[in-house]
């Protein structure tokens, strides 16, 4: 596969966006279509075999459970929903490939920690 990003690049921008979502710096929303993105790289083989193993054992797990963390009103909950439908989606389908077990602890993530966390706001203010 022909990398999109530079591995500094790609580790750079993973982090970033989990900064983002963990700081709840700039728009929520942005950094949830950035992820989805980035998935959509991964599932056309944009990555190299590294990028992906980092991708998927490291910077989406990480990523996600910060998302996770994040105390939101129902639409942003709405939208946080769709992705986690969508990353679910994604790694299902990488599941089938035998080069992309890694993509297996991002569903960790979600199935043992969603629900651990908050979805909704706690109240309306």
């Amino acid at each position: 596969p022909v990398a999109v990003m530079t591995d500094h690049a790609l580790q750079m921008h993973s982090e970033d966006i989990e900064e983002q979502l963990r700081t709840e710096d700039g728009e929520i929303e942005e950094q949830l279509h950035k992820l989805e993105q980035m998935v959509k790289l991964l599932i056309h083989g944009k990555f190299t075999p590294e990028q992906a193993h980092y991708f998927c054992l490291h910077a989406l797990p990480r990523s996600t459970s910060a998302a996770l963390r994040l105390r939101l009103p129902h639409g942003l909950a709405q939208r946080l929903a769709g992705y986690l439908h969508f990353v679910l989606e994604a790694a299902a389908a990488l599941l089938r490939r035998p080069d992309h077990w890694q993509v297996a602890e991002v569903v960790r993530v979600i199935l043992t920690d969603a629900q651990a966390y908050h979805f909704y706001a706690t109240s309306a203010a």
